[in-house]
């Protein structure tokens, strides 16, 4: 800690220096999962999202006009801050912020054509 204690000094000398330090968070990337019980819970998982963290929503159980009503909701925000909407399975999703990357065998929602959000009935 000694060195990067000297590293801050020798940059708040310097005042030339137009490079700001961003400090990584010790506790690293958090990763939130949810089971929403109402439609009020979409802007909870929205200001997850937006406080930068990725959100794993699990719907399973959830009645099927609701979580479609809940999945517009976070689909508009994802889009909004070009964050990214991936469904693991038929009723749960992870969104992440645009700084979030998320890799695996999954659905993807984000296609390169465009934003697809995804439905619950086959009428929508």
């Amino acid at each position: 800690n000694e060195i990067r204690k000297e590293r801050v000094s020798r940059m708040e000398r310097n005042s030339a220096n137009k490079v700001v330090p961003i400090r990584a968070t010790s506790k690293g990337l958090e990763v939130c999962i949810m089971k929403p019980t109402s439609f009020e819970d979409s802007q909870e998982i929205c200001d997850m999202l937006l406080s930068g963290r990725a959100t794993v929503i699990n719907l399973e159980g959830f009645d099927d006009k609701l979580a479609q009503r809940t999945m517009d909701f976070v689909s508009g925000s994802v889009y909004a801050i070009n964050g990214k909407l991936h469904r693991i399975s038929n009723c749960i999703f992870i969104v992440s912020p645009d700084t979030v990357d998320i890799s695996g065998d999954y659905l993807d929602l984000i296609q390169e054509q465009g934003f697809e959000p995804p439905t619950f009935h086959s009428q929508f």
